[in-house]
């Protein structure tokens, strides 16, 4: 009996994941107490899958007999007694809307797994055979073991602890600096993942913490791509935006021509991107305690932004209040944002000043550099 059950970050909008421990249960990601991230309610409006054809790979590359698959699972699915896999499948007693939903959902995001290649974007290693829109269907992802909220934590009690040491109480400048560096390194693999994605034209549509995680070597996976969607030249208006679904994703981080049920374009990516940038550096949650009316009346409609520190770098501080510009023209495209950070990066790995911080960081940008190449 091969276990595929694993602590894997959770997903929105019904999905689960077996033995899951991320399942929305705060209520922060379904809107249960009236606050920021709601499930979407259009899920789905994903558009084609990418340059391939999907259910092609789909069909060549997961279908297996039941021997292949029994193979399989005991030679891959398990190393040493620890799970290397999970699987992503429908949460038990939806209602049926939520069970359509999460169901398009998951086809959704098998298409655009099947044809997507990027180090930072999370592998599908399978799937269920038959149709994609049913109930029974499932992924096999590759186990995660943080989301990016969870690391937030984590870095919040290395920043705590730091402060408490000396000089001064001040803290260890080169441990500053190296929780500096690893938060804007996973925020440069972030950007990556989008500058890929939108360099084939693909909308991810819900960036936040909960949809990005850590593998076991700690790199970056951006994962849950349901409400991704391939902008088609059917749906561009004459100033260059697209008519797509309005409130889709989740509200903390939702552009306001999103909330607002406006066209929009690749940039309410960039929007989103920001507040995501906020919250790795100021390691708090933006807009904590809003309730959705005050979001809408305070940032959609009067421009309330998170203070900005000024102890950031200032490239990160431009580049922050570039990404939530309420003006989408301004707003910097993700190869932009990618060169600003990997800027600042290079630049403090190799400025001499630190050896140990050179040395890391600079192993760092190499194994990331792979991601500039996309496909």
């Amino acid at each position: 009996n091969i276990s595929l059950k694993a602590d894997t970050p959770q997903p929105d909008h019904g999905r689960d994941t077996e033995n899951g421990n991320h399942n929305g249960e705060n209520g922060d990601q379904n809107g249960a107490n009236g606050t920021l991230d709601p499930a979407a309610p259009n899920a789905g409006g994903g558009g084609g899958g990418g340059p391939n054809n999907p259910q092609d790979q789909h069909d060549e590359h997961y279908a297996m007999s039941p021997s292949e698959t029994r193979t399989f699972m005991a030679d891959h699915c398990v190393r040493r007694g620890d799970a290397r896999y999970a699987i992503k499948k429908l949460k038990p007693y939806l209602t049926e809307s939520e069970c359509i939903s999460g169901m398009i959902d998951l086809a959704v995001e098998c298409r655009f797994l099947s044809t997507m290649r990027h180090p930072n974007i999370i592998k599908m290693r399978g799937t269920a055979t038959g149709d994609l829109i049913r109930p029974g269907f499932f992924l096999v992802l590759d186990r995660l073991y943080d989301t990016l909220d969870e690391r937030i934590d984590k870095w919040l009690e290395r920043q705590k602890n730091n402060k408490g040491c000396l000089p001064c109480m001040g803290g260890n400048k080169e441990e500053a600096n190296m929780l500096l560096l690893d938060r804007l390194m996973v925020a440069y693999d972030i950007a990556s993942v989008f500058r890929y994605m939108h360099s084939h034209k693909l909308i991810y549509r819900d960036i936040k913490t909960d949809n990005i995680g850590f593998d076991v070597r700690d790199d970056v996976k951006v994962f849950d791509f349901g409400l991704t969607k391939e902008l088609s030249e059917s749906d561009l208006t004459d100033d260059g935006l697209y008519k797509m679904s309005g409130l889709t994703g989740s509200r903390r981080y939702m552009a306001p021509e999103v909330v607002l049920c406006q066209p929009y374009n690749l940039s309410a990516d960039a929007f989103s991107f920001g507040i995501l940038l906020w919250q790795i550096m100021a390691l708090e949650t933006p807009f904590e305690f809003f309730s959705l009316e005050e979001h809408e009346e305070k940032v959609v409609h009067n421009g309330y932004r998170p203070a900005i520190s000024s102890e950031w770098p200032v490239q990160v501080r431009t580049l922050v209040s570039e990404c939530w510009t309420e003006n989408l023209k301004k707003r910097p495209s993700f190869a932009e944002a990618a060169a600003v950070l990997k800027g600042y990066l290079t630049g403090h790995a190799f400025d001499g000043e630190n050896q140990s911080i050179d040395n890391r960081t600079g192993h760092m940008l190499e194994r990331s550099q792979h991601s500039q190449r996309g496909m």
